[in-house]
């Protein structure tokens, strides 16, 4: 058996942990965050201004560490699930131990705390709610029916809202725009859902497929997909002409794959229209510059 190097060891653990907390997924949080707020909120004329505002990266650091705690803890509760559903990758990130994450979630959290305090109370308050929730949905909520998809997707789009609360901003654009965002989270979630199901029925996950089976779920994700014209139509006028057209891609591109859902049958049919909404979804919050 061959013994690995401690800088080679070291190496792997580093790479287990970045892909338990979702690096990915954190940097684009963090970089529609700095957008929002260098781009929409404040005047063109002063983004120089934001970029030097010191409190803004400490938000930025205090959300990217809140969300790297939340995949800790939610690795935490679901590491037998995911041996099931993707076994390869959960056996890679078993490298890191279930103490080191325990350790790292509660490290990571008083850290955000203390860094949130220097902002303000509100701020402390505000990662100490959204930390809490996160925990909550994983130890709780993300087992119920339908709820731990909609809380998925709410605490998904609320860092967001740590930009507005420390700008004192509302705009009901950029309102409608991170709702049709929070449409595609979740249908994305509940096709995740469908991709999963096997280890969801095996540890008592009672999701959608599970309870009410594929053929109901797929109709719940063509209805979610009308409730997602919703917002994109209300606020239609109110958006750039690059947004606009955007949204009519975009809506064009949702009705095409949601119908062909239809036909998927397989797990890797759901892994395709998860990595479909994953793409859709990252670049939706990009385009929040053209608000």
């Amino acid at each position: 058996m061959r013994v690995l190097s401690p800088q080679k060891l070291f190496f792997l653990k580093v790479t287990a942990l970045l892909s338990i907390i979702r690096w990915y997924a954190i940097g684009l949080v963090a970089l529609a965050q700095l957008i929002v707020s260098i781009f929409v909120i404040n005047p063109r004329s002063e983004w120089k201004t934001a970029i030097l505002d010191v409190n803004l990266w400490i938000i930025l650091v205090c959300t990217a560490l809140t969300i790297a705690a939340g995949f800790a803890i939610n690795n935490f509760y679901d590491a037998e699930r995911d041996l099931i559903n993707r076994p390869q990758r959960t056996l890679f990130e078993r490298i890191v131990s279930k103490q080191f994450i325990f350790r790292f979630y509660f490290g990571t959290n008083a850290l955000v705390f203390a860094l949130s305090l220097l902002i303000s109370w509100r701020a402390l308050a505000f990662y100490l709610v959204y930390a809490i929730g996160l925990w909550y949905y994983s130890h709780k909520i993300k087992k119920a029916t339908f709820l731990g998809n909609f809380a998925a997707a709410l605490l998904s789009v609320a860092p967001f809202f740590a930009i507005f609360v420390y700008y004192h901003y509302f705009s009901w654009p950029i309102f409608f725009y991170v709702s049709f965002i929070l449409f595609l989270i979740l249908t994305r979630d509940i096709i995740k859902d469908l991709q999963t199901q096997k280890g969801d029925v095996l540890y008592d996950y009672h999701t959608l497929p599970a309870v009410y089976g594929e053929e109901r779920t797929k109709t719940l994700i063509i209805l979610l997909t009308v409730f997602s014209y919703v917002p994109a139509f209300i606020s239609y006028s109110l958006f750039p002409e690059n947004l606009q057209i955007y949204l009519a891609v975009c809506l064009g591109l949702i009705t095409i794959v949601n119908v062909a859902i239809f036909r998927a049958n397989k797990p890797r049919h759901y892994y395709i229209l998860n990595q479909f909404y994953k793409i859709l979804i990252g670049t939706s919050m990009l385009m929040i510059v053209f608000l």
